[in-house]
C-alpha cells in the first residue's frame, strides 16, 4: 500500500502564487508551492487541481490589465504545474451533488468554490484542501459535510483538513 497524500489545490493558491502585484499573497504562494514540491519530490504527495479552478486561474490571467502581466502570469503557472505535476480532475454527477448540497446549506459559498470543495471532499484519499477561501474555511455546512463523509458514509478515512497551510 502507498503512503502518499493527496493535496487539493485551490485556485486561490494558484492565483496568489502568479501574483506578482501583492507581495504578501507571491510570498505565500510561492511558500505553499515550495512545500508541496519537496512533499512530491519525496514522493509523498499527490497534488490534484480541479478543472473549476484551472478555469478559475484562466480567467484570472485573462483578466491582467497589461499584456505583458499575462505572459508573466503563464510563465509562473507553467513553473507551479512543471513543479507539481498536479493531476486534473473533472466533475461528475456525484461531484455535481454535492456541490449542490454544500450550495443550499450555505449559499454564501460560490459556485465554484462549492464543486472544488466537493472534489476535495469525496477523494477518499485526499487530506487537505488548501485554500484561502474564508467562505469555505469557516463554513458549517462544508465541515458538517465533511464530518459525514467520516462518519455516516464511511466515504473517507479521515476528516478532510481545510485551511491556507499545506
Amino acid at each position: 500500500m502507498e503512503n502518499k497524500s493527496t493535496t487539493h489545490l485551490d485556485s486561490s493558491v494558484i492565483i496568489a502564487y502568479m501574483n506578482t502585484s501583492d507581495r504578501d499573497q507571491y510570498e505565500y504562494g510561492h511558500s505553499v508551492v515550495y512545500r508541496l514540491r519537496k512533499e512530491r519530490e519525496r514522493g509523498n504527495a499527490t497534488i490534484v487541481i480541479s478543472s473549476t479552478a484551472l478555469a478559475e486561474v484562466l480567467l484570472w490571467i485573462a483578466e491582467r490589465p497589461k499584456p505583458t502581466e499575462a505572459v508573466e502570469a503563464v510563465h509562473r503557472f507553467r513553473e507551479l504545474f512543471e513543479a507539481l505535476d498536479p493531476k486534473i480532475v473533472w466533475p461528475d454527477e456525484e461531484v455535481c451533488e454535492c456541490a449542490g448540497e454544500i450550495r443550499e446549506r450555505d449559499y454564501e459559498i460560490e459556485h465554484a468554490d462549492s464543486i472544488i470543495t466537493a472534489h476535495a471532499l469525496l477523494d477518499p484519499d485526499s487530506i487537505r484542501l488548501v485554500t484561502t477561501d474564508q467562505q469555505v474555511i469557516k463554513s458549517r455546512a462544508v465541515d458538517e459535510m465533511n464530518a459525514k463523509l467520516v462518519g455516516e458514509e464511511g466515504r473517507r478515512r479521515r476528516k478532510l483538513r481545510i485551511g491556507e497551510n499545506p
